[in-house]
């Protein structure tokens, strides 16, 4: 591949600000409250009831949502770009092996007002000559950057 130009390495911005982990012992600490309350017996049949279906729904969503937040959440890796072509985590390859790159703009829009938008994220989205795209995530890369490089360096190839 030749001399290693620039290397990227994804950012996982869940964890940064910690607040899984703040979210997780506040759980655990009313998980813990209410198994004391469950040994002591101090309340009803019937709120024993509810607060143990209450958890188990609960668990179920946050298992769920855990799951397809990994899901979603993609291959991520280090993208290095070299003289003659870029390796990612789907692979390796050379700049001929490239038809096009973009930044992609994504707007949620408003179901209320359609001309308001509230979220945009933006995709790095490389397009390979069979047809296959490549996409990697402003939350996670800086693709600005990633862009810039890749376009200098297919630009010094021309």
């Amino acid at each position: 591949m030749g001399a290693v130009i620039q290397v990227f390495e994804a950012t996982d911005q869940s964890f940064q600000n910690g607040q899984y982990w703040a979210i997780g012992i506040a759980i655990l600490c009313i998980v813990i409250s209410v198994f004391i309350l469950f040994l002591k017996k101090q309340i009803s049949y019937n709120y024993r009831l509810l607060l143990s279906m209450l958890f188990f729904f609960f668990a179920t969503t946050a298992a769920g949502k855990a799951y397809l937040d990994e899901l979603t959440r993609g291959e991520q890796g280090v993208i290095t770009i070299h003289e003659k072509g870029i390796a990612v985590p789907q692979g390796t390859y050379e700049y001929a092996e490239i038809r096009d790159a973009f930044i992609y703009t994504d707007q949620q829009k408003s179901m209320v007002n359609p001309n308001l938008v509230q979220k945009t994220a933006k995709s790095l989205m490389i397009e390979l000559n069979d047809g296959k795209r490549l996409q990697f995530q402003e939350a996670y890369y800086p693709i600005r950057e990633i862009f810039d490089t890749l376009k200098n360096q297919v630009n010094k190839r021309n």
